[in-house]
Order: structure tokens, then sequence, then C-alpha cells
């Protein structure tokens, strides 16, 4: 549970408002990988083509946070009494006066922290307390107003990270920050058909790259949002995600590769094969390239070629379906 922060300097932000978006924070993050996304089918004239992606499931299947303590304290206040003659006993008033009397392990994980703002900075300090002990501390320059409501949505994601840490791909807060914004982007372009969600999902996506090389799970949503961008004509869009996204980090053969699928969908064969090679360099066993060169080929009625390509993608544990 998050209980209310420390305020100093700070009038216009309270403790429990503190608590309020922090608690707002983590069950968002919870929420966002808790959705079932589901792949839109892409048609081109020789084959169809559903891409798909995974979440950091580990957030969406965990409770992280719980209602705040004088939540729960005000709910057992209000169980009922016992009278006493003179008087009366709150049943619940007394279970909590021995739960803070009794010694014993707690189930409960608590967080509190401070919220420090100096001349020239402000500090957000958090304390996490239960199985184990972890803070985290975060300084900023003063003077944005909206500094503080920022600094309390990093230090939800530093807390999910360090959480689930062992179970998650992404290795950095910020990554992680970034593919959440750019999941909830690409779920409300589903929800509602909207291009300005798809544009800020790929933004989003590549600030992820930007933020944290070699994080796969964000390549896999990218080709859902340039597979979707194909679908409705914004060819230019989505090369242009393609190649930003190699600068970012050309020696991710996972850029190659959908960089050659989506030339692939829009039907540029050639320039799809250049693609996959050049992830087969930087990764000579990267079977799903060689799977792809293999189904451009094979599109270019290069069915010996394509034949080779796919006999080497099953030699690396690619696992069909193949062309025949």
């Amino acid at each position: 549970m998050v209980l209310p922060f420390e305020v100093s300097g700070n009038k216009n932000l309270s403790g429990i408002a503190i608590a309020d978006q922090l608690t707002a924070e983590l069950t968002q993050i919870q929420r966002i990988h808790g959705i079932k996304y589901e792949g839109i089918t892409l048609r081109t004239n020789r084959s169809s083509f559903t891409p798909t992606f995974s979440t950091e499931n580990a957030l969406g299947n965990r409770e992280m946070v719980v209602p705040k303590a004088e939540t729960v304290e005000f709910g057992m206040g209000e169980i009922g009494s016992i009278d006493t003659g003179s008087g009366s006993l709150s049943i619940g008033r007394l279970i909590i006066a021995f739960q803070n009397l009794i010694p014993g392990p707690r189930s409960i994980t608590t967080i509190r922290g401070s919220l420090q703002r100096y001349e020239s900075s402000i500090v957000l300090v958090a304390l996490l307390e239960g199985d184990k002990v972890q803070s985290w501390i975060i300084t900023r320059p003063s003077g944005n107003d909206d500094q503080p409501s920022e600094m309390i949505r990093s230090l939800a994601f530093m807390i999910a990270l360090e959480q689930q840490q062992s179970e998650l791909s992404a290795k950095t807060w910020e990554g992680l920050k970034y593919y959440t914004e750019a999941l909830d982007s690409y779920h409300r372009y589903q929800l509602t058909g909207d291009p300005s969600f798809l544009y800020l999902a790929g933004n989003k996506s590549l600030e992820t790259i930007r933020s944290e090389k070699g994080y796969k799970n964000i390549y896999d949503l990218l080709l859902s949002i340039e597979s979707n961008g194909i679908m409705i004509g914004k060819k230019n869009d989505v090369l242009e995600y393609c190649n930003k996204t190699i600068e970012l980090d050309p020696i991710y053969p996972y850029g190659w590769t959908n960089k050659g699928t989506s030339l692939y969908n829009l039907g540029k064969y050639d320039e799809a094969i250049e693609a996959y090679d050049e992830a087969i360099k930087l990764d000579p066993k990267f079977a799903i390239a060689w799977n792809s060169k293999g189904n451009s080929l094979y599109s270019q009625g290069k069915t010996t070629e394509a034949r080779t390509a796919f006999n080497k993608s099953k030699e690396l544990g690619f696992k069909g379906p193949y062309p025949h």
C-alpha cells in the first residue's frame, strides 16, 4: 500500500495527493499490460499476415498496489462495535490496535517517502518496506509546476521494474515507461481507429528504442504499428519508422527484419531481401530472417533459392508454415 508522503516546500501538493497519484500510476501500468491485444490481419496479393506481440505479462498478472493505509483502516473501523454497558468498543479499531502492537510478519508491502523542494531542485525519495527494503531517489531542477507530477510518474515505473525485474524483458525503467505509453496509444488506436494514436504509438516506440537498445518487445509492437500503417495507406510513414528504428539501433537484427517485412508487404521483394540479408549478417543464426527471406524469394518465383532459405530456417529451429 502507498502511504501519504511527507512534503516540504510545496504548497500546491499534499502527501495524500502524491500517494493517490502513485497508486493510480501503478494501477494504470498493471491495466495496460493486462490487456489482451488482438493482431489485425494484413492481406497482400499473395498472402495474409497477422503480426503478434506480447506485453510485460508479469505486470498485468500481479496486483502491485492495494488501497492506501488510511482507507483500509477506515474500513476496519466500520466493522461494528461491542456494547460495554457504559459505552461501546469498536471491533475494527481493536483489531487495528492488536495488529500494531503484536509483532509478526506483515503480508502487505508499504511505500512511503518525501518530496522536498529546495532553491534549485526538487527531490523525491521513496522507501519500499516489506520482505525486502528498497529505495529510490529522483532529483530534478525546480521551476516547472508539472515537475512533481512527472517525477511521481517516473517513480511508478521504477517501482514496477524493481518489483518484477526477474520476469520482465525491459531492463530500464525508461524503456518500460515508453513501451507502456506506446502500448496504451496502440490500444487507443484499436478502440477508435484514430490515426493520431497510431502515430503516437510509433513515436513512443522510437523513444523506447532510444532509451533501451535490444528490447525485443518494442520491435514486435512496431511491426504491428507498421502493418496497420500499410493498411491505412501510410506507406511513407511506415518506411520512415523502419529507417529511424535502424538509425537508433543499427546492430539489432529485429530492426532489419521489421523493415524487410514492411517492404515485403508493400510488394518490394528485392529491397525486402536486402533488409533480411542485413539481419542475417548481424546474426547468421536468425531463423526468422532466413524464413522471411525465403518468402520474398518464393514470391518472386525463385523457388530453388527460396527452398534453400527455408531449409536453413528449419535447421535453425523455425517451425513453418512454408509455401508449397
